[in-house]
């Protein structure tokens, strides 16, 4: 399934502090260097900064509590990965 002209912007948020965490976001960004600059790309460290910065691509709504959204979804996921 190919989004096209479609999509905007992806932002990817890499969890975590310290050496491992940075790194693997510092790779990701600089795989994203290498992509078409039709499409924006970046990693963040936390879901509120990746909010922000997708807002100047695209209409997402109030982002106030972004982690409650995201503690929600991943509850209902958690079952899904002990099957």
């Amino acid at each position: 399934m190919s989004h096209g002209a479609h999509l905007k912007c992806t932002g990817v948020v890499i969890e975590g502090e310290g050496f491992r965490a940075a790194i693997t976001r510092g790779v990701l960004s600089g795989m994203a260097l290498l992509l078409s600059r039709k499409v924006q790309a970046m990693a963040f460290s936390d879901t509120l900064s990746a909010l922000k910065w997708m807002r100047s691509y695209v209409p997402i709504g109030p982002i106030d509590r972004p982690t409650t959204f995201i503690e929600q979804v991943r509850q209902e996921l958690a079952p899904l990965a002990d099957r």
